[in-house]
């Protein structure tokens, strides 16, 4: 009865991923002395493809984030805008041993303020807002002005509209290209010193270590 129930449980979990053209990634962590397998995982919700980027490249970029989980272990889902507030709504993983992060950007408005606080009022779920604007904010400013030849001003970092400044400076490259360079090729080479310069070591690292907590709570029986 056990095996079937939690056989149950998994089924209806990646029915729901599939219909939402996810995948998510399951680990059997316990064989108990009479065989029963317990199915437990955790997902990374974040807004979109660039946002998924940006976690992962920066995870695999920064030993001591790495040292803390590996997020290529972990199924990291982009919402894309109003799936995103669908997602938190119907809550779709809820009653499977799914737990779930999220990570959104704070943008000027704290659009997703709500969501997070839904996220926050489920058992085993964690949800945050950036502190900076965007995910591109916590990239450093020498690495974007070397790659894009440009002298971006550092003031008020934490606020600037890191894409839109770029776009009105670099011609040749659409908002989707240069978003894709900012948290594809440049988060590869940022460091840990990057992000003490920018004053965010400490909130990353907490990220990474959350996921983690959580990653090590949902292996156990």
């Amino acid at each position: 009865m056990f095996i079937w129930v939690e056989f149950k449980k998994r089924l209806e979990m990646l029915l729901n991923a599939y219909f939402l053209g996810l995948k998510i990634k399951s680990q059997k962590v316990v064989l108990t002395n009479g065989g029963s397998i317990n199915y437990s995982k955790i997902v990374v919700c974040v807004e979109g493809e660039n946002d998924r980027n940006f976690l992962l490249n920066i995870n695999q970029a920064i030993q001591e984030f790495k040292d803390i989980v590996d997020l290529r272990d972990i199924s990291i889902i982009p919402l894309h805008g109003g799936n995103l507030k669908q997602w938190v709504d119907r809550n779709y993983l809820g009653g499977s041993s799914v737990v779930e992060f999220h990570l959104y950007d704070r943008d000027a408005d704290n659009k997703y303020k709500s969501e997070i606080d839904k996220v926050n009022s489920r058992t085993g779920c964690f949800g945050v807002l950036t502190k900076l604007r965007e995910m591109e904010n916590y990239i450093h400013w020498e690495l974007i002005n070397s790659h894009f030849k440009t002298t971006i001003e550092t003031t008020d970092w934490a606020n600037k509209d890191v894409p839109a400044i770029l776009l009105s400076i670099v011609k040749d490259k659409t908002d989707t290209a240069i978003k894709q360079i900012l948290n594809g090729s440049l988060t590869k080479k940022m460091t840990k010193k990057h992000l003490e310069e920018i004053g965010v070591y400490e909130e990353v690292l907490g990220w990474f270590s959350k996921i983690a907590e959580m990653h090590n709570v949902s292996l156990k029986p």
